[in-house]
């Protein structure tokens, strides 16, 4: 969206450049500010740039929040409506991290635009899961896995299990109650992991993959 808020205030732009070099011969009505039609561009600019300006907050705060958990500074940018149908790193993942020819991570991730509807909602209000609440738990949960990638996890069923066990740590950090983040975190694991594709039978109290965390939901109470 942020796209189409750019080219209507370019539109603008120009609305007030074709004015400002107007021949004031030509009329009074061409003489006339475009007052209403320029502050009707600009409106409809702001309607498209909100959404974009929230989901770019949302996204600076994951980055504050993971950088703190993990010990590294990482960054997270979100996707505008028109990259789901033009960025091909997107369109099925719901969100990336690319690795240099070393293997070596980008300390930065860029998020899917609907995956970031569903984090600004959940930091509107980190303590509610009754509405929309499958589309803040996978925003949670999404933020978790792509830091795991960040810290130079390639494997993704590696990577979602690890996130996993630390998905009450994320929604904790950005503002969440003990209880729901022990919520969040049992909700993704019993109801949205068996069916992922990352699924993997070790990750589990005691599997290969279990990393004993105070905070792996086979450890909630």
């Amino acid at each position: 969206m942020n796209l189409i808020a750019y080219a209507l205030f370019l539109i603008a732009g120009l609305s007030v450049a074709a004015w400002l070099r107007r021949n004031p011969h030509d009329g009074q009505f061409l003489n006339q500010f475009p007052t209403a039609w320029v502050g009707f561009v600009c409106f409809m600019g702001l309607l498209f740039y909100v959404p974009t300006l929230r989901a770019d907050r949302a996204a600076a705060q994951a980055g504050r929040v993971v950088s703190i958990l993990i010990g590294q500074k990482v960054v997270y940018t979100c996707a505008s409506a028109v990259n789901v149908f033009f960025d091909r790193s997107t369109d099925s993942a719901m969100g990336y991290v690319r690795f240099d020819a070393d293997g070596q991570p980008e300390k930065k991730s860029k998020l899917r635009y609907d995956l970031c509807r569903g984090l600004v909602d959940f930091l509107a209000n980190p303590n509610d899961l009754t509405h929309d609440r499958q589309e803040k738990i996978f925003a949670v949960h999404a933020v978790t896995h792509e830091a795991r990638h960040m810290i130079g996890e390639r494997n993704e069923a590696a990577a979602d299990c690890q996130a996993v066990q630390r998905d009450a740590q994320t929604a904790k950090g950005f503002g969440a109650s003990e209880d729901t983040a022990r919520q969040l975190a049992l909700a993704y694991y019993q109801t949205i992991y068996p069916t992922h594709p990352y699924f993997s039978s070790e990750c589990k109290k005691g599997g290969a993959l279990d990393e004993n965390l105070p905070s792996s939901p086979w450890n909630l109470h």
